[in-house]
């Protein structure tokens, strides 16, 4: 094996150190779709000194790294046109977005109709995991039957332009947001890697909209619409039991098709 390191910069020697000390990892990077050249090009460069490491990526395509293993994620199974309440119930895509709707409206039991209406939901959404839910954090405001009047036209508009579900569901969402939301939203996507509260206390300008809550509201509710993304700390992690860690000691992150989204379509309607 190589030495630690040999022919690396001094970032990327940094980097190879921190990997190689820590034994088998796993090393999760999300939404590399701007940079898979540029990636690859780093983790082949990075693999001969770390072999212990594995890299997970989500991209849009491959990366073209060294020793790259492609896994292509499909859309989860619809339930057939016609099918009965049992049969939609156990379709994978019903299923995923009745157990987040679950999460978001508790004690909440699914009638038929609503089966039905969450049938619709998932095939308007081609089944795609992120984009149902998004959709299902929804329901705090509409029922299953509601969201159906709603999405439909939105996304089978936006995917028009994007050609994605996830991205009209993304939009879709965006769309619904509060102004001070969108905002705080925008101000978040400036953050590469992942973030605190205190780090997002430092960007997010409230001064401009009187109505903006302070920001660990701000983020619980962005989280709560599926729009941003809470770390696990490491079991045992602190002075907090596992399920009582505060918002303030755990890392936030944008999802890949948020940030996207967030980058293209909003204003921070602030100075950066």
């Amino acid at each position: 094996m190589p030495e630690a390191g040999a022919g690396l910069g001094v970032e990327q020697a940094r980097l190879v150190d921190t990997l190689a000390q820590g034994g088998p990892t796993l090393l999760l990077l999300d939404g590399a779709n701007r940079c898979r050249a540029e990636l690859g090009y780093v983790i082949s460069q990075l693999l001969p000194s770390v072999p212990e490491c594995t890299f997970l990526v989500t991209s849009d395509k491959a990366l073209g790294a060294t020793a790259e293993a492609e896994v292509k994620i499909g859309s989860l199974k619809l339930a057939k046109q016609g099918s009965d309440a049992r049969h939609i119930a156990a379709a994978e895509a019903v299923a995923l977005f009745v157990e987040r709707d679950a999460e978001a409206r508790r004690g909440f039991t699914q009638t038929p109709a609503d089966l039905q209406a969450c049938a619709q939901i998932v095939r308007q959404l081609d089944g795609v995991p992120q984009a149902i839910e998004i959709a299902a954090a929804r329901t705090r405001a509409l029922t299953p039957r509601e969201l159906v009047e709603r999405l439909p036209r939105k996304v089978t508009l936006l995917e028009k332009e994007r050609r994605s579900a996830l991205a009209g569901a993304v939009a879709w969402s965006v769309e619904l947001l509060a102004p001070w939301e969108r905002a705080a939203l925008a101000q978040c996507a400036v953050f590469s890697g992942g973030f605190d509260v205190a780090a997002a206390s430092h960007v997010l300008d409230r001064a401009q909209r009187a109505e903006a809550p302070a920001v660990p509201i701000a983020l619980e509710s962005l989280i709560e619409k599926a729009l941003m993304r809470v770390s696990e700390p490491p079991r045992g992690a602190g002075h907090w039991p596992d399920d009582e860690v505060p918002l303030e000691e755990r890392r936030l992150d944008l999802p890949g098709a948020v940030r996207e989204a967030a980058e293209q379509r909003l204003d921070p309607g602030v100075s950066r």
